[in-house]
C-alpha cells in the first residue's frame, strides 16, 4: 500500500480479541509516530481514549465538540466520585447515579463539597475514589444533556477555565 499519509478507520478493532487488539493499537501510534494521519470512527471510547490527538463529538448529525481528549471531558465540567455503600443519601449537585451492586458511580461539578456532604450525612462508605470524567462520561453527557439541545458547538469546545 505504500506509505499513505493519511488512513481512515472505521471501528478497527470491532470483532477483534485483546491481543489483537492491543497489536493494533500499536501499530495505530507507531504510523502517527512516523508522521502519518489516522481518521479513526469508533464506537469504543476507551480506544478512542487512548488513541486520538483530536476528538470530535457528533450528536443529532451535528458536531457539538471538538478537541482533545481532556478538553472534551473538560467541557462538561463534571467529576467522577465513585464509592461503595449499601445506601446513598439524597445529596445535592449530583448529576447521574450509576449503580453496580453496592458500587456507585456519581457525576457531579464540584466532587469536593459532594464528599464533604456524604461524610456529614453518616453513610457508611468504602474505596472512596474521586477522577476526572471518563470520555464516556463526557460523550454521555454531551450527546444527551442540555449541551445537547441548543448550544453552539464553539460554545462547547471551549475548555472549562480552571
Amino acid at each position: 500500500m505504500g506509505r499513505p499519509r493519511l488512513v481512515f478507520l472505521d471501528e478497527p478493532t470491532t470483532g477483534l480479541d485483546v491481543d489483537a487488539r492491543r497489536s493494533l493499537w500499536d501499530g495505530i501510534r507507531a504510523f502517527h509516530e512516523t508522521g502519518g494521519t489516522v481518521l479513526l470512527t469508533s464506537r469504543y471510547l476507551e480506544e478512542v481514549e487512548a488513541l486520538a490527538t483530536r476528538v470530535v463529538v457528533v450528536g443529532r448529525g451535528r458536531i457539538i465538540a471538538d478537541g482533545g481528549v481532556d478538553e472534551i471531558r473538560g467541557v462538561v465540567g463534571l467529576r467522577r466520585v465513585s464509592l461503595t455503600t449499601p445506601v446513598l443519601p439524597d445529596l445535592p449537585g449530583v448529576r447521574s447515579v450509576e449503580r453496580e451492586g453496592d458500587r456507585v458511580h456519581l457525576l457531579t461539578v464540584d466532587a469536593d463539597q459532594l464528599v464533604r456532604d456524604l461524610v456529614r450525612s453518616d453513610t457508611p462508605f468504602t474505596q472512596l475514589e474521586v477522577r476526572p470524567t471518563s470520555l464516556e462520561d463526557a460523550f454521555l453527557t454531551l450527546t444527551t444533556g442540555d449541551h445537547a439541545k441548543g448550544q453552539r458547538p464553539d460554545e462547547l469546545a471551549q475548555p472549562t477555565p480552571a
